[in-house]
């Protein structure tokens, strides 16, 4: 946790690629020692596709917060406050890349349902 205290530092600091590099070596580290559907390892991966969100990196960012939202919807339940939060930078990431058509919409809630 402290790791990814350090690279949320950085990224709300500006220093966007270091933040990125750091989630990213941390994030394989974690899949490598707990697996990765650990709540450790979602919360990494959020916290890469936050930064890759602000990096302008929309497409990657969709991809990690579905998985985000599918693995900790499975394994926190819909209404837990992580699964929530990956739902609510989802919509945003989602929103920020274009306006949302049906098509995305309908994207993201299958995900959330699944």
């Amino acid at each position: 946790r402290l790791q990814q205290g350090l690279a949320a530092f950085l990224r709300e600091g500006g220093n966007l690629r270091e933040a990125e590099e750091h989630l990213r070596v941390l994030h394989a580290e974690l899949i490598a020692a707990l697996g990765e559907e650990h709540y450790i390892t979602l919360s990494c991966r959020h916290e890469l596709a936050v930064t890759l969100q602000k990096s302008g990196k929309a497409e990657e960012g969709i991809e990690l917060f579905m998985n985000c939202l599918h693995n900790r919807s499975r394994e926190l339940g819909e209404n837990h406050s992580d699964t929530l939060d990956s739902l609510r930078n989802l919509a945003s990431c989602l929103g920020s890349r274009m306006p949302m058509d049906h098509e995305s919409w309908s994207r993201a809630r299958a995900t959330h349902m699944e």
